[in-house]
């Protein structure tokens, strides 16, 4: 094989930006498997543990730390990888077809991971509207813990990402208020829960009460077994199980762990949630843990 010279800037961006691409450019292809298995294992060992820790500002520390550090890895390698040898016997897999393919490869193997995280661990979930302030601010980007009703069971006050009505169904994010077999009932924008008034340190009732009588009033009813009462924290911006009834246990997707990231939408028409405008970035929030 003829002598080629390799470029170590070159192999360290290819391995920032497509996976450990980078070695295979330098003629490290078994060394770029074991760095990519090896990334793999740690991505999705630390969503196991952001779902897992305690909440607070650590987990997304954890998830920041491992999303910038593996890629930053992976390009500071390849860059001395060819750097101790910038010129080599060209090997046969150092074609641009090969290199064509072990992106295809190692993409699949991302998307694989990612799905496998997303079904099983953990998912993104952005928060749409303003039903949940002061707890949650449309905009906020939330990390989704799926492991936690696998092994918990739902508990008053859990802020929960659930589906109104089964899978495919809109995701939407509230709290818990009333579980099966107790008995809720609203009067003037109050809950009572077993017959005693409930203590709401989180909600709010921002605007003027709305004409609907389903928002101010509720007639005592006992929540059915396997199903759980739902209701925003901004009681006259939310649309909740007041309006659509109580939501089945099997349509809880999880629990939101921590806000990792935060955008403002502001909203021109106050009526709808479908039309907003982008604004600065909340870094004040990022880091706060949901469950407080």
């Amino acid at each position: 094989m003829a002598e080629i010279r390799r470029h170590p800037w070159l192999a360290a961006v290819l391995s920032l930006f497509v996976g450990p691409i980078g070695q295979v450019y330098g003629g490290a292809a078994a060394r770029a498997v074991r760095l990519w298995l090896i990334g793999t294992v740690l991505t999705v060992t630390a969503f196991v543990g952001a779902v897992l820790l305690p909440a607070s500002r650590l987990p997304c520390l954890l998830l920041l730390a491992f999303g910038i550090g593996i890629p930053i890895f992976f390009a500071t390698d390849a860059f001395c990888t060819v750097r101790q040898r910038r010129t080599m016997e060209q090997k046969s897999y150092q074609r641009w077809w090969v290199y064509c393919i072990s992106v295809v490869l190692f993409a699949s193997g991302y998307l694989t991971m990612a799905l496998f995280v997303r079904s099983f661990i953990a998912e993104a979930f952005v928060v749409p509207s303003r039903g949940m302030r002061d707890t949650l601010q449309p905009g906020d980007k939330v990390l989704v813990d799926k492991t936690y009703y696998n092994f918990h069971s739902v508990t008053r006050g859990d802020v929960a990402v659930f589906f109104t009505d089964g899978k495919g169904s809109p995701t939407w994010v509230q709290r818990v208020v009333a579980i099966p077999g107790d008995r809720i009932e609203i009067r003037e924008e109050t809950v009572y829960l077993n017959g005693e008034q409930l203590d709401e340190p989180y909600a709010r009732f921002r605007g003027p009460r709305p004409p609907n009588a389903e928002f101010i009033r509720l007639e005592e009813m006992t929540v059915p077994e396997g199903q759980v009462f739902m209701l925003g924290d901004d009681r006259r911006m939310s649309k909740d199980s007041r309006i659509i009834g109580p939501i089945d246990l099997e349509n809880l997707i999880g629990r939101p762990k921590f806000i990792y990231w935060s955008v403002e939408r502001h909203f021109p028409d106050p009526t709808t949630i479908e039309y907003y405008t982008v604004g600065e970035t909340r870094w004040d929030r990022i880091g706060i843990p949901v469950q407080r």
